[in-house]
């Protein structure tokens, strides 16, 4: 499976492998982040919603289940809003947890990639903009703009090209029976979690005077870039969204 696996405690054995994002590592790194731009902006304690299409999917729930261990107990999980991937909905979520948890929100948590804009887009339409900690995933299109105009504080980016790259290799492999590859790229198989090939991460910050810096992750894990630098690697591939 690619990009997304299936549920591995139920139906693992219901395929061979799985490229792509470790979706409870990532939820930890927007975790970690978050709780350092929180604590640099002398935010210690409070609540906060995260935002899903679904939030019994694996991929949204692995990521909040991460984020919620690395954030920490300080702040407070108030809700987990699913949206149904419909957009509007998605930006009525985000009003909703403004209006119901007023007194006690300090940030919201984008998991998908369209929630981040829906955030951001609400939030400015609230005139609320600098009050909350906006974390998200992925870099859609809107997203990018959002942080340039100083809407998302941090963004942490999945890398979907190197999910096909990686994927036709190992399928290539598989077809041809070139097991040298296979074990390449599955050195650890028939160990724990040694069927997964992750694709790594990048942490995208709006400029140098973010809290977050290069030394707070781990670079096995974690690129770490300022939004200049990633839409510069984007213009290098073409792209105009991770």
């Amino acid at each position: 499976m690619v990009d997304g696996d299936l549920n591995r405690e139920k139906f693992r054995e219901c395929r061979s492998y799985y490229i792509g994002t470790d979706n409870v590592v990532a939820g930890g790194v927007l975790g970690k982040a978050a709780r350092t731009i929180m604590q640099d902006r002398k935010v210690t304690s409070g609540g906060y919603v995260q935002f899903a299409g679904y939030t019994d999917n694996d991929n949204a729930r692995g990521r909040m289940n991460g984020f919620k261990d690395a954030v920490g107990e300080d702040y407070t999980e108030l809700d987990r809003m699913p949206d149904r991937t419909q957009k509007e909905k998605a930006r009525d979520n985000v009003r909703d947890a403004m209006t119901k948890h007023r007194s006690e929100l300090v940030a919201l948590v984008g998991i998908w990639a369209y929630n981040a804009p829906a955030i951001a887009e609400t939030v400015a339409e609230q005139n609320a903009v600098g009050k909350y900690t906006i974390a998200t995933f992925d870099a859609d299109v809107q997203a990018i703009k959002e942080m340039g105009a100083g809407h998302i504080d941090v963004m942490v980016v999945q890398n979907p090209f190197d999910m096909g790259r990686m994927t036709v290799k190992l399928l290539k492999a598989m077809h041809l029976g070139d097991d040298s590859t296979v074990k390449e790229m599955f050195p650890n198989a028939g160990q724990p979690d040694g069927d997964v090939f992750t694709t790594g991460l990048r942490v995208v910050v709006p400029g140098n005077n973010s809290p977050l810096k290069p030394e707070l992750f781990d670079p096995k894990v974690v690129e770490f870039m300022t939004l200049t630098e990633f839409q510069e690697w984007l213009k290098k591939y073409k792209l105009v969204s991770s």
